[in-house]
């Protein structure tokens, strides 16, 4: 008899909703984008009007919410982009070798 393989193992995260990510944290909503504006939160995804958070991140909040920091992109090497700060070091110690 034919049993349908599991996809689980192709669901790499789930998205949520605002209602599920207040029922998960126990977070009010107001508070939540308060947090999301401080980069205290994960931000959501947007797909059409409706946002979207990723369960993974929500998950990595909650395993520590006072240190959280939102995780860098990465590039296709798998190394984090050059953050604003290091490309203003470069620029000012140019500036600092013409003087």
């Amino acid at each position: 008899m034919y049993q349908p393989k599991s996809l689980d193992h192709l669901v790499t995260d789930r998205l949520i909703r605002i209602s599920d990510v207040v029922a998960l944290t126990g977070i009010p909503k107001t508070t939540l984008y308060r947090l999301m504006s401080q980069g205290k939160f994960p931000k959501p995804q947007k797909l059409g009007r409706a946002s979207y958070w990723k369960l993974s991140e929500i998950n990595r909040f909650l395993s520590d919410p006072g240190h959280y920091a939102p995780a860098l992109p990465q590039d296709k090497e798998g190394s984090p982009p050059a953050t604003r700060g290091s490309l203003d070091l470069e620029r000012t110690s140019a500036e600092d070798s013409r003087a």
